[in-house]
C-alpha cells in the first residue's frame, strides 16, 4: 500500500531515495535538507523544501507523513521531529549494525582490517543506531579499498537495497531486533591512538591499512591524515605501497619518486608527501638518504583539546577571504593574494585592530582574513585566520580566537574539494 513520508538528509543518495520512493507510487509531502542539488531536485519535483536546524518541528507544521526517512542525514532528529512520522522513522546507516554504531564506519572497519562490511537501514528508536532493523547488506572488503573506495560500496548498496525497505513499510514487515551485546560505537571525536602518525616499528600490513583507511580522495577526511615525522617537520602521507629493503626501523633508503621507509618487517614506500598546510614537498626537503626518523609520539592532550574546535576552523578555512592588496603592488591584481599576519601577543588590540581595517580597507569589499599567529608545537596549527570586515566586532573576534585552541596542523589537507556527488 502506497505511503507518505517526510524526508531528511544531504546527500545525492537522498536524492536518489527520494525519487526511487516517488517512482514507487509513494508521496513525500516535504524534503528537509541543507544540500543545494537535494534541493533542486526536491524544487523540480514540485516537493516541499525546508531547511534543517533549531525550529524545524515548528516549519514542518502541516507537513505530517506516515514515516520519516533519514538518507544520509547524520543530524541527530529531535522527538518532535520524529514525532511527525505517525507509524515511525528510518535511517540509513553507512555500515553493519550492531557492530560499527557511531560515524566514519568505514574507516574503521578498515583501520580494524575487517574482512567485511556492509550498510543497514535501521528503525529510529531507542539509542543511537540502536533500532530494529529493516534491511541490511553486506559485502567484502576488497585489499586495495579505501576510505573512498568503501564509502562509495555503502553508497551503492543503499540503492540496491533501499527498495527493499519500501516494500518492508509497505507490507508492514517487522524489523528484527538488534543483538546489542555484540555493539561497538565509535562516537564523533573518536580518533585513532596514533593520530594518523606512521609508526616505524609497525609491519608493513599495519601502514598500507592505515594510509588505506584515512584515503578519502577528494572528500572532505573527517578524521585525521597518515603523517610521518622528519627532521624538518611533520609531513601528509598521500600514498603508501610496498617496498623492497631492510635495515633499522626508520631508516630512510631513497627519497627519490616518494620516500622509502625501514619499516620493522620490511619497507613501505610513501607518496603524494605534503606538508600540514596543504603545500607539496618538494624533493630537497625530503629527509636524506641513511638517515634515520626522529622518535615522535603524537600531542594526545593537544590534539583532543583541539576537538572542540575543529569544526569551527575547518568552515574558517573553507570560506577564506585573503586581501588582494594590489594596491601595495603597483595594482598587480594578478599577484597572488596575502594574508597579513598577527602575532599571538604584542600589540595592543586597538593597534591591531587599525591595522586590520587598514588591509582590509584596501581590499574590494572591505572584508579580508588576516592570519593570526599561534604557536602551539608541531601537532597544531600555528596560525588561524582571522577575519576583519566592517559589521565585526574585530576585538572580540580576536580575543574568542586567542581563547580557542588552534585546529590540528593537519586540518588544512583534510579539507577535501566542493562535494561533487
Amino acid at each position: 500500500m502506497p505511503f507518505s513520508a517526510l524526508l531528511i538528509g544531504n546527500d545525492t543518495l537522498t536524492r536518489e531515495c527520494g525519487q526511487m520512493a516517488l517512482d514507487a507510487g509513494h508521496r513525500l509531502t516535504a524534503v528537509v535538507t541543507r544540500h543545494a542539488q537535494v534541493r533542486d531536485w526536491a524544487q523540480a519535483a514540485g516537493l516541499a523544501v525546508v531547511a534543517p536546524g533549531a525550529g524545524l518541528a515548528d516549519r514542518l507544521a502541516g507537513h505530517g507523513a506516515d514515516w520519516l526517512l533519514s538518507v544520509a542525514n547524520l543530524d541527530l532528529i529531535p522527538g518532535d521531529v520524529l514525532a511527525r512520522g505517525a507509524q515511525g522513522a528510518v535511517n540509513f546507516h553507512d555500515g553493519p549494525l550492531p557492530a560499527y554504531a557511531g560515524l566514519n564506519a568505514p574507516v574503521w572497519a578498515l583501520l580494524r582490517g575487517e574482512a567485511q562490511h556492509g550498510i543497514t537501514w535501521h528503525r529510529i528508536e531507542g539509542g543511537v543506531d540502536e533500532g530494529r532493523i529493516v534491511a541490511q547488506r553486506l559485502f567484502d572488503i576488497a585489499p586495495d579499498d579505501t576510505a573512498l573506495s568503501l564509502n562509495t560500496r555503502c553508497f551503492a548498496a543503499a540503492l540496491d537495497s533501499f527498495p527493499q525497505v519500501l516494500t518492508a513499510l509497505e507490507a508492514g514487515t517487522p524489523p528484527v531486533a538488534q543483538d546489542l551485546t555484540r555493539r561497538s560505537y565509535f562516537a564523533r571525536d573518536r580518533r585513532p591512538d596514533s593520530w594518523g602518525l606512521i609508526d616505524p616499528a609497525a609491519p608493513v600490513a599495519d601502514v598500507l591499512r592505515m594510509v588505506r583507511a584515512l584515503d578519502h580522495g577528494d572528500y572532505a577526511n573527517p578524521l585525521v591524515s597518515p603523517k610521518i615525522m622528519t627532521d624538518k617537520g611533520l609531513m601528509v602521507v598521500g600514498s603508501a605501497s610496498a617496498a623492497t629493503g631492510s635495515g633499522a626501523a626508520g631508516t630512510v633508503l631513497a627519497n627519490a619518486d616518494g620516500l622509502v621507509l625501514v619499516v620493522s618487517d620490511g619497507a613501505v614506500r610513501l607518496g603524494g608527501l605534503r606538508w600540514p598546510q596543504g603545500a607539496r614537498v618538494l624533493p630537497g626537503d625530503l629527509p636524506a638518504v641513511g638517515t634515520v626518523l626522529p622518535p615522535a609520539a603524537p600531542d594526545a592532550a593537544a590534539l583532543t583539546a583541539a576537538l572542540k574546535h575543529e569544526e569551527h576552523w575547518r568552515a574558517r578555512l573553507r570560506d577564506l577571504r585573503p586581501a588582494n592588496l594590489s594596491a601595495l603592488r603597483g595594482g598587480d591584481k594578478s599577484a597572488a593574494p596575502l594574508m597579513a599576519e598577527f602575532p599571538a601577543v604584542g600589540p595592543a588590540d586597538s593597534a591591531m585592530a587599525a591595522f586590520a581595517g587598514v588591509i582590509a580597507g584596501l581590499a574590494e569589499d572591505g572584508i579580508a582574513d588576516l592570519s593570526l599567529s599561534a604557536p602551539r608545537g608541531p601537532w597544531l596549527a600555528d596560525r588561524v585566520p582571522l577575519r576583519f570586515a566592517p559589521d565585526t566586532d574585530f576585538a572580540a573576534d580576536l580575543a574568542r580566537a586567542r581563547a580557542m585552541s588552534p585546529p590540528p596542523a593537519d586540518l588544512p589537507c583534510r579539507l577535501g574539494q566542493p562535494a561533487r556527488r
